[in-house]
């Protein structure tokens, strides 16, 4: 007796510890030691199959649901880029289009600017050459009546000699004019 009582003292206290860590773990529930103790009887095949699968265990379902939403606002956004993706390929195109109407416009405008500047200078020639075949005092009736800035340009095309004889004969604050007119600069 004196052996048994330290024997059955020891398995006591290992029964306790044993106990004391379950708990401390929470593996200390009815159906742990049920386990622990194989009290749960086996499930035969045919119960088994009809069974549903295990549901993952209830922490990790707000985890799931968070994950899967997160998923969703990833996949709308995903779609919503490409829509504006497309749409911003769509208005380079039209910009690359209008880009490429107004080159077309400014060359149009630019070379009708050209023909007219030619045409003018050619008007401007014929006029100059008219003027040259006159007689000064004739020619410089005939500017007077013109605006300062296109009796200047018609001088500038007639011989220094034959410009001087024609604003000798013009009145006085016309020739003025037409000599600050002759001095700027021609655009």
């Amino acid at each position: 007796m004196k052996l048994l009582a330290p024997v059955f003292l020891f398995v006591v206290c290992f029964l306790a510890a044993l106990l004391g860590m379950m708990a401390f773990t929470g593996n200390l529930s009815s159906e742990k030691l049920g386990k622990l103790w194989k009290k749960n009887p086996p499930a035969d095949s045919a119960t088994a199959a009809q069974a549903p699968s295990p549901e993952p265990p209830d922490d990790l379902d707000p985890i799931v649901k968070a994950l899967n939403q997160r998923e969703e606002e990833l996949n709308k956004r995903e779609a919503r880029v490409q829509e504006e993706e497309a749409r911003l390929k769509l208005v380079n195109q039209e910009l690359d289009q209008l880009r490429e109407e107004l080159k077309q416009t400014l060359q149009e405008v630019q070379t009708s600017v050209t023909s007219a500047d030619q045409d003018r200078e050619k008007r401007l020639t014929d006029v100059a050459k008219s003027l040259e075949n006159m007689k000064p005092d004739s020619a410089a009736k005939a500017l007077e009546g013109w605006p300062p800035q296109d009796a200047a340009a018609i001088l500038r095309l007639i011989k220094d000699k034959d410009r001087g004889k024609i604003l000798d004969k013009m009145e006085a604050q016309k020739a003025t004019d037409v000599l600050l007119a002759l001095q700027e600069r021609k655009l």
